[in-house]
């Protein structure tokens, strides 16, 4: 008889979507996904739903930007949090840093995107 024991987690993988951000390109504009329609989340893809197959525990996240936008949100991450950002005018750049953390394990990954604000 044979049985297999997970006994380490994988990292926390996550991507800003598979084509980098995007924003709506209307006043004020909005932090987008890739697919141009919908915000990130907290997901493998980057895209809805927000959960993980191989977390251990309750994920929780740290989300700050810098530059044209700024701002830190924390919490715990659940089916539907996700992630926009916005600017009432069209010139600049913001910096965002997510880490993700697993309470169980404690492993944690931290993830860096940048987006450049400009009307199209």
């Amino acid at each position: 008889m044979y049985g297999l024991f997970q006994t380490q987690q994988a990292p926390l993988q996550f991507v800003w979507c598979s084509d980098g951000l995007t924003n709506n390109g209307v006043t004020p504009l909005t932090l987008l996904s890739a697919t141009g329609s919908t915000p990130i989340y907290i997901s493998a893809s980057g895209n809805t739903p927000s959960v993980y197959t191989n977390q251990k525990g309750v994920l929780s996240y740290t989300f700050t930007k810098s530059g044209k936008t700024t701002g830190t949100s924390t919490g715990t991450a659940i089916s539907t949090t996700a992630f926009t950002d916005g600017t009432a005018t069209a010139s600049g750049i913001t910096n965002y840093n997510l880490t993700i953390k697993d309470a169980n394990t404690g492993i944690q990954n931290t993830y860096l995107n940048v987006m450049a604000w400009t009307l199209v």
